[in-house]
């Protein structure tokens, strides 16, 4: 039997999308879907297992402080999550010499499928949910970036992991001995499946991995040992300044989810903004493009 889940839905004005999703995420909302509507945004909000007296304190905030809302809940049988369905065929794979990758989806209550196969001793399980945020590791663009961590594992260095999508590489970072990896998406609903995979009692505030839902502008002017960035060439070439003040002189810039055909305008942006040594690895018909901060 499919389990009943509540769904909340209500207006709200454009400029207010990170504000209301700041309360959603407080609310501890599963995810959420955005569309425009007659000049506002209409929001639906998916709470699995909550009652209408749970929700009630975060409706009364929203009738209050976001006028003309019109809140109101419904309870509905879900379409089913065809991603995760597909997945539950996919079976656990090494990547490099350490990395082993589990996309087991998720069972009822959110824990992991506990009938994978378990990994070899000797390496380290990433396990992620094949869930709406890109990384399941199964693609060759985050392959080649795991590969690039597991030949330069960052111990005792500060990473950053742009458009972190299901956290993959945050982990991955993190297990091999980052100091602090800081993980950011600018789709919300990214970030929730980030944190539901990360392994909550391995973090803490001096070495762990800290996400949230924004820009690379967020974080300000602090910059990095390492960046890690696997999105569209298009963006990569936009962010390429950012990149230039977030890594460090000496640092390393770490591209991906480029095809073949497009590396070399990704390379030669980087080269403008300040970055040498340039290295493309490929698997099949994707790259992944390595530069030093000079």
């Amino acid at each position: 039997m499919t389990e009943l889940r509540t769904f909340l839905t209500f207006l709200a004005p454009p400029n207010r999308e990170d504000e209301v999703g700041g309360w959603l995420a407080l609310a501890q909302c599963a995810g959420w879907q955005t569309r425009e509507e007659a000049g506002n945004l209409r929001i639906d909000a998916d709470f699995p297992g909550a009652s209408a007296a749970d929700l009630a304190p975060l409706i009364a905030r929203i009738v209050a402080e976001v006028p003309g809302s019109n809140p109101h809940l419904h309870v509905d049988s879900p379409q089913p999550d065809w991603i995760a369905e597909s997945a539950r065929g996919l079976s656990p794979f090494a990547v490099g010499d350490k990395f082993w990758v589990d996309p087991s989806p998720r069972e009822e209550g959110g824990l992991f499928d506990s009938g994978k196969e378990p990994p070899p001793r000797d390496r380290i399980l990433l396990r992620i949910a094949p869930e709406r945020a890109f990384g399941t590791g199964t693609h060759e663009s985050t392959r080649l970036v795991l590969e690039w961590i597991d030949r330069n594992p960052p111990v005792g260095k500060r990473v950053l992991d742009v458009g972190t999508g299901s956290a993959i590489l945050a982990m991955a970072a993190h297990s091999l001995g980052a100091r602090r990896v800081t993980a950011f998406d600018n789709d919300p609903e990214a970030v929730f499946c980030a944190r539901r995979n990360l392994p909550v009692p391995r973090l803490s505030k001096e070495r762990g991995v800290g996400l949230f839902a924004g820009t690379i502008d967020a974080i300000g002017a602090a910059s990095f040992d390492v960046v890690l960035a696997n999105i569209v060439p298009e963006v990569l070439v936009i962010l390429m300044p950012a990149f230039r003040l977030r890594v460090r002189t000496g640092g390393s810039l770490v591209l991906a989810g480029i095809l073949r055909e497009s590396a070399g305008a990704v390379s030669d942006a980087a080269a403008r903004n300040g970055f040498g040594q340039i290295s493309v690895h490929g698997l099949g018909e994707w790259v992944a493009i390595e530069a030093v901060r000079t």
